[in-house]
């Protein structure tokens, strides 16, 4: 069970330097128990459905917030118990179909946005009820 955890807790760091690094407007923050990331899609100029979108272009399956409450629209969970590799090709994905920052807002400009509300805590509740949480990139 500690390498387990051990490999979450890498998995964490992994995933909140690569989307400082790869995605401008997403930010991220982890509930403080659990296995999954709560991502704010809100800034990413990917439209109404950011998750929908995620899906059908990048082909990577996330939760789509709007199913944890009114706050979570906008936003999407990640599961963070996969392969690193796993990590590093969603995230990779998604940023193939981001649109392009002008230039000078990059991803520094863009870290430390809002942070999402009550659905982050929530995610987890889901998650103890046996409900899917993918980060699965399909092929």
């Amino acid at each position: 069970m500690d390498r387990t955890i051990a490999q979450v807790q890498a998995n964490e760091a992994l995933f909140a330097s690569l989307v400082a690094d790869r995605l401008p407007g997403i930010t991220t923050t982890r509930p403080s128990a659990g296995y999954l990331a709560w991502l704010d899609l809100r800034g990413a100029g990917l439209g109404d459905d950011p998750q929908g979108r995620i899906l059908h272009d990048a082909r990577v399956a996330l939760n789509d917030g709007a199913h944890f409450g009114p706050g979570g629209a906008g936003h999407a969970r990640l599961n963070l118990a996969c392969a690193p590799e796993t990590l590093v090709e969603a995230v990779e994905r998604i940023a193939a179909i981001l649109p392009a920052r002008p230039e000078g807002t990059g991803p520094a400009e863009h870290a430390g946005s809002a942070q999402p509300a009550g659905p982050a805590a929530e995610s987890t509740e889901h998650a103890a009820h046996g409900e899917h949480a993918g980060t699965e990139a399909a092929r």
